[in-house]
C-alpha cells in the first residue's frame, strides 16, 4: 500500500500528528476505545507503520505503554477519548514523570464552547497533568502552521527530557469522516538528543579531590536498562581500595567488587560500626533508591561531599555539593582517577559483606516456609536472561536481600513506588521484549491491577508469580503500624482471595504452592513452553512472615565484628 492509498482521518491536524510521529520513528500506539478519539483511531490503525494496541481500561493502558517505553527506549503514545478517561492515565503519568520514561498523551476533547455547560464526557482537560508533565499543549479548533511546529517541538521534548508530554485536541463532529488524500506536509525536524560536554577544568579538580579522599561511596539507583559501557567503568573504579559501590537490584549493574543487598549490610551492624561508613565523598547516579536505611543514614550522617551525576540535580540527602549534568558512562570514561592504595575502607566493609552472605545462605537453608523462603526459591528458579519485573511494597524489599543472577534485567516502578500498575507495566514490556518476561507481585498489587490481564497481547511465555500472604504484609513489618488495633482492616486489608478464578476467566494456566517442596516442584515445570501465559500463586503464612524477617536480620547480626 502506497502512502497516498492509506485511509486517513479527514481532520488535518490528526494527519499532522501521525506524520510527525512517523518521521521520528515513534510507532507504539496504545488506544483506549471511545468516539471522540475516532479521528485518531482511524489515522493510526489504518497506517501499517504504527503498532496499535487496544487496551480498554485507561489506567492499565497507561502502565502498559510505560512498560513498552521502558523496554524499547522509545516513547509510547497514549490515545483516549474525552472526559474522565484521561484522568485514569494519571498514576502512570506521575510514574513516567519521576521515572524519566517518556510517554506522549494525545487526548481527544469536546469543542471548547461545550466545557462547563452540562454536556456529557466533558471536563477541563487543558493542562490536566500540570504538576507532572514536561510540557502540555492545547490545539485550538482553528489551527495554523504554527501548531504543527508546536507538535514537533513537544515530541522532541519527550525525547530530550525522557518525560511525559500531553497534546489535547478538541474535535467537533463529524468524527468518522475519512479521506485517501494526505492534506498536509508539516515540517518535522530530524531531532537528535544533545550530548552534554564535560568541563575539563572541573573534571580535573574533582579528580584531585577524589584521589585525596580516604573513603568514597558510589551509590547506584534505578537504571531502566543494562549499560555494558557503564558497567565496565564501574568495574574499573571498584578496584580502588578506598571505594565501595552500593548497587540497588534495579540498577542492573553487576560486578565482583560491588555491594548489592544494601540493607543486608547496614541493617545488621551496630551504631559504632555503621558510623565508620560515613564517606568523604558520596557519588550518586541513577534514579530512585529503594533502601530506606541508606537514605536515612546519609541524611543523618552527611558525607563530606555529595556529587550527583545525571540530568537533574536531585538533592535526596539535603547536602548536594556538585551536580554533574552528563551521562554516567561519559563521566567515568573521562574521570579515571588513580587508586588510593593507603585505604582499608573497601576491605573492612567487604569482610562484613562476605560474612553476611554466608549467614544469609545458612539461614535460608534452615528457614521455615515464608515470604522470604518462597522468594529464595523463586529467584533461584528464574531462567537466565529473563527480564524480571518486581512489584512494589514488601516484594521489592525482599528481592533486594538476594544476590540475583547477573544475566537478569530488573524493573520496578519506583518513580512514585505505587502498588498500582505493576502487572500492566510488565505485560507492556513483554509485548516488545526479545527476552522472556516474568513478574513477581504481591497479592494486593496483583488484585489492584487485575484488569491488566484483560487484553489480547500477553505472550504465552509471560510468567506471573503472586506471593499471596493474605493482605498487605509490609504493615506487619513496619514498627509504626504492626501494633495498631486497626492493622488488619485498614492497613493490612486481610482477605481470602485467590488468583485462580481470574486465571480461568482470562484463559491463563494456573499453579499454586503452599510449602517449600510443593513450590520447588511447581517451579521445575513453570517455565516450560506453554500455549498460555501462566500464574503461580504462592500462599505464605500471613502472621509468621514478619517474625521470620525479624529473625533473619537478628541472625545476620551475630558475628564478632558487630
Amino acid at each position: 500500500m502506497t502512502k497516498n492509498s492509506i485511509v486517513h482521518s479527514s481532520i488535518e491536524i490528526v494527519q499532522g500528528i501521525s506524520h510527525v510521529l512517523e518521521k521520528k520513528k515513534i510507532d507504539q500506539i496504545v488506544i483506549s476505545p471511545g468516539s471522540r478519539n475516532a479521528p485518531l483511531i482511524i489515522e493510526f490503525s489504518k497506517n501499517s507503520f504504527f503498532q496499535t494496541f487496544s487496551v480498554v481500561d485507561e489506567r492499565c493502558a497507561a502502565f502498559f505503554a510505560l512498560g513498552m517505553a521502558q523496554k524499547s527506549n522509545i516513547p509510547s503514545v497514549l490515545v483516549c477519548t474525552s472526559g474522565s478517561a484521561i484522568l485514569n492515565y494519571y498514576p502512570a503519568i506521575a510514574e513516567s514523570f519521576y521515572q524519566k520514561t517518556p510517554l506522549i498523551v494525545i487526548s481527544a476533547d469536546r469543542p471548547e464552547i461545550l466545557i462547563d455547560r452540562g454536556h456529557g464526557q466533558t471536563i477541563r482537560q487543558k493542562n490536566v497533568f500540570y504538576n507532572h508533565i514536561a510540557k502540555s499543549i492545547h490545539i485550538p479548533e482553528v489551527y495554523s502552521q504554527e501548531h504543527y511546529l508546536m507538535i514537533d517541538e513537544i515530541v522532541n521534548i519527550a525525547i530530550e527530557k525522557e518525560q511525559p508530554v500531553h497534546i489535547n485536541l478538541p474535535f467537533d463532529e463529524p468524527l468518522y469522516k475519512t479521506t485517501s488524500k494526505l492534506c498536509i506536509n508539516p515540517q518535522s525536524s530530524n531531532y537528535k538528543k544533545k550530548e552534554r560536554v564535560l568541563d575539563l577544568k572541573d573534571l580535573n579538580q574533582m579528580r584531585e579531590q577524589w584521589e585525596r579522599a580516604a573513603s568514597k561511596i558510589i551509590l547506584i539507583g534505578q537504571l531502566t536498562s543494562k549499560n555494558p559501557e557503564l558497567e565496565r567503568e564501574i568495574d574499573r573504579i571498584s578496584q580502588d581500595p578506598s571505594v565501595i559501590i552500593f548497587t540497588e537490584t534495579t540498577s542492573n549493574i553487576y560486578g565482583n567488587n560491588l555491594f548489592p543487598s544494601i540493607d543486608k549490610i547496614i541493617n545488621t551492624v551496630n551504631i559504632e560500626t555503621l558510623n565508620n561508613l560515613r564517606p568523604d565523598i558520596l557519588l550518586t547516579l541513577g534514579g530512585a533508591v529503594i533502601s530506606k536505611k541508606i537514605k536515612a543514614f546519609f541524611i543523618k550522617n552527611k558525607p563530606g561531599e555529595h556529587w550527583h551525576i545525571g540530568h537533574e540535580s536531585t538533592d535526596t540527602y539535603f547536602c548536594l555539593s556538585k551536580f554533574i549534568d552528563t551521562k554516567a558512562e561519559l563521566f567515568f570514561k573521562n574521570f579515571r582517577p588513580k587508586k588510593n592504595n593507603n585505604s582499608n575502607y573497601f576491605d573492612f566493609w567487604n569482610t562484613i559483606k562476605i560474612q553476611r552472605n554466608l549467614r544469609h545462605d545458612k539461614y535460608l537453608k534452615k528457614s521455615v516456609f515464608s515470604d522470604l523462603k518462597a522468594l529464595s526459591c523463586v529467584l533461584e528458579a528464574i531462567p537466565d536472561n529473563t527480564c524480571l519485573h518486581v512489584g512494589n511494597s514488601s516484594i521489592i524489599r525482599y528481592v533486594q536481600l538476594f544476590n540475583i543472577k547477573r544475566s537478569l534485567s530488573v524493573f520496578c516502578n519506583r518513580g512514585t513506588s505505587g502498588i498500582e500498575g505493576s502487572t500492566s507495566t510488565a505485560i507492556g514490556a513483554a509485548c516488545v521484549s526479545k527476552e522472556d518476561v516474568s513478574l513477581i507481585s504481591g497479592d494486593i498489587s496483583f488484585f489492584y491491577d487485575s484488569n491488566a490481564l484483560w487484553n489480547n497481547y500477553v505472550p504465552c511465555s509471560f510468567r506471573l508469580i503472586v506471593i499471596n500472604n493474605g493482605g498487605g504484609g509490609i504493615f506487619r513489618i513496619l514498627d509504626e503500624s504492626k501494633s495498631l488495633d486497626s492493622l488488619e482492616l485498614f492497613f493490612e486489608t486481610k482477605h481470602n482471595l485467590t488468583a485462580k478464578h481470574l486465571a480461568r476467566m482470562y484463559n491463563w494456566n494456573y499453579l499454586k504452592a503452599e510449602n517449600t517442596p510443593e513450590l520447588q516442584r511447581q517451579l521445575s515445570n513453570f517455565y516450560q513452553k506453554s500455549d498460555s501465559p501462566c500464574i503461580l500463586e504462592v500462599f505464605t503464612p500471613r502472621l509468621e512472615n514478619a517474625e521470620v524477617l525479624k529473625d533473619y536480620f537478628d541472625f545476620l547480626k551475630y558475628d564478632k565484628l558487630s
